[in-house]
């Protein structure tokens, strides 16, 4: 578990640009377009590595880069949950996340709807992995780093107060 925390902002960087460069290539090469919440969960990704880039080029504080990630990924659990929560039809999505064409005044003004409306919508599971969508999968990494990087920034801590 030392050696775990002792590179913990290269397996951060491995891992959210793994996540980023998955979805991506599902995207490009496979034709699997994301939905709104998709995109809100790539965020905290995003996030993460330009931050752990930015941490080997200037080494500002392991405290603050940990509370941070932690918040990140906290972030990210809550999208990718509630994600979830909509492919399931438990919770509901956001109001980009479904096709509405209700109201149109104009032909003009419908066309505009049908042409602003989501590619794919947050409900339906774009693809699966051993039975478990791609919300789910990222569910479960969210809440893994998430909990990893609560400990990390609780030994990180406790290690500055011990100091003083």
């Amino acid at each position: 578990m030392n050696k775990l925390y002792q590179n913990w902002i290269i397996i951060i960087l491995f891992i959210s640009s793994g996540a980023i460069i998955t979805a991506l290539i599902a995207e490009h090469f496979f034709n699997k377009y994301p939905c709104q919440l998709c995109i809100y969960q790539r965020y905290p990704y995003y996030l993460m590595i330009m931050l752990s880039l930015f941490y080997f080029v200037r080494n500002f504080s392991l405290i603050l880069y940990s509370i941070i990630s932690t918040l990140s990924f906290f972030v990210g659990s809550i999208f990718a949950l509630w994600h979830v929560g909509v492919e399931k039809n438990i919770l509901p999505g956001l109001s980009g996340c479904t096709i509405s064409l209700n109201s149109s005044e104009s032909l003009g003004d419908l066309k505009n709807k049908i042409l602003s409306q989501p590619i794919t919508n947050c409900e339906d599971v774009i693809w699966t992995f051993f039975g478990f969508s791609a919300a789910s999968v990222n569910s479960i990494l969210y809440i893994c780093l998430f909990i990893l990087s609560t400990i990390y920034c609780y030994k990180k801590l406790n290690e500055k107060q011990k100091k003083k």
